[in-house]
């Protein structure tokens, strides 16, 4: 089953016509958590992200490593992923909270009363982490 393709391609000038872009195919039986993927997202490391209903799977050329609710998440189920200005990576989950993963690890996101009162019944579009760390949501 083919779950995510990463594509690479450049140009070089004098590179030949017939030279295509190299594609990779990847899927469950390839590491990734699930086959149900909702964002990928490339770190200032190069690392590839991949949220799914199953966790975080992150790609590092070779191989896929899996995160959890046991490694941090505050779900399991992750729809978006975004980066902020001091490299940090932000993850969405369906039950409405957010975690971020900084050099020591990942942590859940403390929301005040009123968005944690929303938070299973709106539908957050996407998402971004703005000047002192605001988080900005788009819903409907």
């Amino acid at each position: 089953m083919t779950i995510i393709s990463l594509c690479l391609t450049g140009t070089v000038f004098g590179q030949p016509a017939s030279v295509l872009p190299a594609m990779h195919k990847y899927g469950i039986n390839d590491g990734l958590p699930s086959s149900q993927c909702y964002d990928a997202f490339e770190d200032a490391d190069g690392y590839i992200w991949v949220t799914t209903d199953r966790g975080i799977g992150r790609f590092n050329g070779y191989e896929f490593t899996t995160y959890s609710t046991a490694d941090g998440l505050t779900d399991n189920v992750v729809f978006k992923v975004d980066a902020d200005s001091k490299n940090r990576l932000w993850f969405q989950g369906y039950n409405g909270g957010f975690t971020y993963r900084d050099s020591s690890g990942f942590h859940a996101c403390q929301i005040n009363d009123t968005l944690a009162s929303y938070s299973q019944s709106i539908n957050i579009h996407d998402f971004g982490i703005g000047a002192n760390d605001t988080l900005w949501a788009l819903c409907g």
